[in-house]
């Protein structure tokens, strides 16, 4: 499709494949301008000409672009290359993912699993409070990077088949009872193309968390069904307490009114926490708890910034103001959205170190 070498859109050098699945494929390439790499994912040219993998595409883009996390890949740009080709540049995640980790290594052990799973929970939270589902939940699709300093986060991928909602059926591609998906992390409402809600993501949620602790799918041969449930007992799960048991068994229900209404739940009851608010607070990842300490830090220094706001070149100032009016709005949702105004206070820090306001939010926080 792209050849090394080739400059797409007079900016992105294409440096190596990563994949290429039905519908485009993934490259390594580099930002001309700034030397960086990133991701470049582009519609494959017998599909160009259809609309939906097009749709796809910009929805895509369009899901990532509302949902600003540090758990959440990020969503450079999106344009048509010059043969009218849609393509997205994606910040460039390290990996593995958590199936190529399940793959070299095997089953992963529950302490590794609750440090990975409450950022990834959170991420679905605000996805989730923003009216996003996203629909192919897998082991493929959480990405680990790993930071200077032996940091690593791991990430949400892969929002082609989100489902956003609006006030219009602009975004809507498939007809009714029609299945779009992974099927064996798909709920069974998802496989008959009924209207989804957050507890679709809950239930691929769980199978995610089945499959990592154990190493396989809690229903290999068939959706689930009451006396399949039933079998997730203590011998299926050795070395689960009750609670983590029953929270499995609850996301797995038949019937999406008796799981668990959301991915903080499921994790609330999961890992024996009591209030949604540890679920917010265990929830920030690496990415976000850097900003964070840099802040407390900072806090036992005395003085103003070193810089003055009004010195600060306009573009920064800009992003600063964004920053917090965006941290702002987030507060006004409450423990749901925590996460996202720790990130916009912590990025408003990081443009002003010591900027009374950015502390004050983060204080707030």
């Amino acid at each position: 499709m792209l050849t090394i070498g080739e400059v797409l859109d007079g900016r992105y050098e294409i440096v190596a494949p990563i994949a290429e699945g039905g519908m485009g494929a993934v490259y390594r390439a580099r930002r001309q301008m700034l030397g960086d790499e990133v991701a470049i994912k582009i519609v494959r040219p017998d599909a160009g000409s259809e609309p939906a993998p097009r749709e796809r595409f910009l929805r895509e883009s369009r899901a990532c672009a509302q949902l600003r996390h540090p758990n959440i890949v990020s969503i450079l740009d999106f344009n048509l290359d010059a043969a009218g080709r849609p393509f997205l540049v994606m910040e460039l995640l390290s990996g593995p993912s958590l199936k190529e980790e399940l793959a070299r290594r095997g089953p992963l052990p529950l302490e590794e699993l609750q440090h990975i799973m409450p950022p990834i929970c959170a991420a679905l939270q605000l996805a989730h409070s923003r009216g996003i589902l996203h629909r192919d939940l897998k082991p493929a699709n959480i990405v680990a990077h790993d930071f200077g300093g032996g940091a690593r986060v791991h990430k949400i991928v892969d929002f082609g088949l989100a489902s956003i909602r609006e006030s219009t059926d602009a975004t809507r591609l498939t007809g009714d009872h029609q299945f779009l998906g992974t099927v064996a992390y798909a709920s069974p409402e998802q496989l008959t193309g009924a209207t989804l809600e957050a507890h679709a993501d809950t239930y691929s949620l769980a199978v995610v968390v089945y499959e990592l602790l154990t190493g396989r799918h809690p229903f290999d041969s068939g959706p689930p069904t009451e006396t399949r449930l039933h079998a997730l007992g203590a011998e299926a799960l050795p070395g689960l307490s009750r609670p983590q048991r029953k929270a499995l068994r609850r996301a797995f229900s038949v019937e999406r009114s008796a799981r668990q209404q959301s991915a903080a739940q499921f994790l609330t009851e999961f890992n024996g926490t009591s209030t949604g608010k540890k679920v917010a607070q265990a929830g920030l990842g690496a990415a976000a708890m850097v900003p964070v300490m840099a802040f407390l830090v900072s806090t036992h220094e005395t003085g103003a910034p070193e810089v003055a706001f009004e010195d600060l070149p306009a573009e920064v100032q800009t992003k600063f103001i964004d920053a917090m009016q965006e941290g702002d709005t987030a507060m006004t949702f409450g423990d749901a959205a925590v996460n996202d105004a720790l990130h916009y206070y912590s990025e408003a820090y990081r443009l002003h170190a010591k900027d009374p306001r950015a502390i004050a939010g983060l204080e707030a926080v």
